[in-house]
């Protein structure tokens, strides 16, 4: 989450299907060489061809699946299921704005790198509370609360696996148990639809620090085998990079393949961000004819608001963000309501958080959308609009999902 890309806004004024139209021709005159007719040289070992839609768990165009996150103090509405009981209430959820289809949440696929155990359990922040630095991380207290609707509920979670011999790790299966325990989880909530996306930010956190396109594609590979292995059904998944301007090559060589991927996803955190049509993450989702998932969003060295130390507005930077953040990152739906069906939107107060205090992109930022007024109305007004899914709609019908009784 850690980025320094810079992007000019672009505007179109050719309607979404023509922009889709010209977008797939483009990607598929890429997979095909000038000269003869011959295929491009690319590293990838997979087919990149169009897949059928809809692609799981994707709901009707003009229709935009709604996730809060990124941790539980952040989302708000639960409380921590071990002792002392740390209630988790001043977050999204315990304000009057629109409630979110689901929640968005981070694990690592990682052993002893500073997470504290739940038990005999291993893989930090599902079962029991951890905090590494970034808030409170604890998917089953959001899932036992008694404040939020699981019966109705959506889970986004985004798998970190760390550096490159941790990548090599899971894909030769030394990692295999940890997966096991996501798919006991999985397993024991098996009424709740899970959009899972391991190794987030593909380009970010790992092409840039080296890991290989093959290892990486064979990480995503055996975690999907893993839990399908386990004859689970309440998944999809997400391929993500770091931004929509991520290189079409880049996307190509990474790519786990269609039978392992069911939707693209991009991460979003400048003001005045719309991508273009010929952006590599719209242009590779038009090829793969994969939806779109805003998988990480939020005004990165930006304050929303300012409070005093007792929590009493101070600064209400609402209008500014809303001018120069939030109505660009709306429009990139109006721009392509057939490809973007889902958004998730990180509310939490980075500057606090000491994982990011000291991070010179999230130092001073903070996203959270309750504190401020002004921007809560554009917000509320904006979530309101019929095409935005909301906890008041029946997800499971939306994203065709029938769990098992």
């Amino acid at each position: 989450m850690d980025k320094t890309i810079e992007n000019s806004a672009i505007s179109f004024s050719i309607s979404p299907v023509l922009l889709r139209l010209v977008s797939l021709t483009l990607g598929l005159l890429l997979l095909v060489s000038c000269s003869g007719g011959s295929s491009p040289k690319v590293s990838s070992s997979v087919s990149i061809i169009a897949d059928t839609r809809p692609a799981k768990f994707e709901p009707n165009d003009q229709q935009v699946l709604f996730f809060i996150g990124q941790d539980n103090e952040g989302v708000g509405g639960n409380q921590d299921i071990y002792p002392p009981y740390t209630e988790w209430n001043k977050g999204y959820l315990d304000s009057d704005l629109p409630k979110p289809i689901g929640v968005t949440h981070y694990i690592g696929l990682v052993e002893n790198v500073g997470f504290r155990p739940s038990g005999d359990k291993r893989v930090a922040g599902l079962w029991g509370a951890t905090d590494v630095g970034a808030g409170p991380s604890c998917l089953k207290c959001y899932l036992e609360s008694p404040l939020i609707d699981v019966s109705n509920l959506a889970i986004h979670l985004s798998i970190w696996y760390a550096g490159n011999d941790h990548v090599k790790a899971i894909a030769q299966g030394k990692r295999d148990d940890l997966i096991q325990e996501i798919a006991e989880f999985l397993a024991e909530y098996s009424h709740i639809p899970f959009f899972i996306r391991p190794g987030y930010e593909f380009d970010y956190q790992y092409q840039n620090i080296g890991v290989s396109a093959k290892d990486y594609r064979l990480a995503f590979q055996r975690i999907v085998d893993q839990l399908r292995m386990s004859k689970l059904e309440n998944f999809a998944t997400v391929f993500s990079s770091s931004h929509f301007t991520t290189g079409y090559g880049n996307w190509v060589d990474y790519y786990p393949g269609n039978d392992y991927v069911d939707w693209i996803g991009y991460s979003t955190f400048d003001a005045h961000q719309i991508p273009a049509v010929s952006d590599g993450a719209i242009q590779f989702a038009h090829a793969v004819n994969k939806p779109i998932m805003i998988a990480e969003a939020a005004w990165h060295d930006q304050r929303i608001a300012t409070l005093d130390a007792d929590g009493n507005l101070i600064e209400d930077n609402g209008q500014q963000s809303w001018d120069n953040y939030f109505a660009s990152l709306f429009k990139q739906v109006d721009e392509f309501p057939y490809d973007i069906k889902a958004i998730a939107y990180i509310n939490t107060n980075w500057s606090e958080q000491s994982m990011w205090s000291t991070n010179a992109y999230w130092d001073n930022t903070d996203s959270r959308i309750q504190i401020s007024p002004i921007l809560s109305d554009y917000w509320a007004n904006e979530l309101e609009l019929p095409r935005y899914i909301t906890n008041d709609q029946n997800l499971f019908s939306i994203i065709r999902f029938a769990p098992d009784e």
